[in-house]
Formats: C-alpha cells, structure tokens, sequence
C-alpha cells in the first residue's frame, strides 16, 4: 500500500525469479516433502502455486522456508546445468539460473554454486 513501509526482512521476487522457483518447485518435490514436519504440510502444497504465474512476490520468509528455497535452487542450477532440463516457460537455462543465484544470495546463503 501506499505509504505503508516494506517490513525490513521482507524478500520480493521478481516474475523471473518466480518462474525460477516455480521450475524448481515442479521438478524437486523430493526436496519439497523433506521439509514436511517443519513447514506446515498445506503450505507446503501451495508453494508452488505461489511462485507460478506471479508477476512479483513479497513475504517475510522463516528461516526453514529460507532453507528450502535456497534448497530448491542449488537442485534446480544442478538440473540444469546437467544437459538433460527442459524448461516449460520459454526462458533460457542462463536466466533461470543467474535468476537462482541472486535468490540464493539475497537469502542469506554464500554457498557457491
């Protein structure tokens, strides 16, 4: 809202950056149900129907949902750098993956990739 302050810890993604997630949410449900118990189930099944279609998305994310979006992204720059992705969406395998990384970093997490 107009006015109204962005609260200090929140992250915006930007419509690249989600159909990043949203590729890496489709292809790593493995990674998604490890963190079943520590994130709530229903939430859980909605991530990926956040991130979907979104032309921006902000929200103060918990530390366990940093972990699994960093989580997500690492597999995601693993899959595709492989040689054996396909992206549904029309964006090329550099963007997504550039897109990735600046995710990764923004989280909080220096892990190189």
């Amino acid at each position: 809202m107009i006015g109204i302050p962005d609260h200090p810890k929140l992250i915006r993604f930007s419509e690249i950056e989600c159909c990043a997630i949203a590729a890496a949410c489709k292809c790593h449900w493995e990674i998604i149900r490890l963190f079943n118990g520590l994130i709530q189930e229903n939430y859980l099944k909605l991530l990926p129907k956040m991130f979907l279609n979104s032309r921006e998305l902000g929200f103060v994310p918990w530390n366990y949902e940093k972990d699994l979006l960093v989580s997500l992204a690492e597999e995601e720059i693993k899959r595709l750098k492989s040689g054996h992705a396909i992206l549904w969406c029309g964006c090329s395998f550099e963007t997504h993956i550039d897109n990735l990384k600046k995710i990764i970093k923004r989280l909080g997490k220096s892990k190189e990739v």
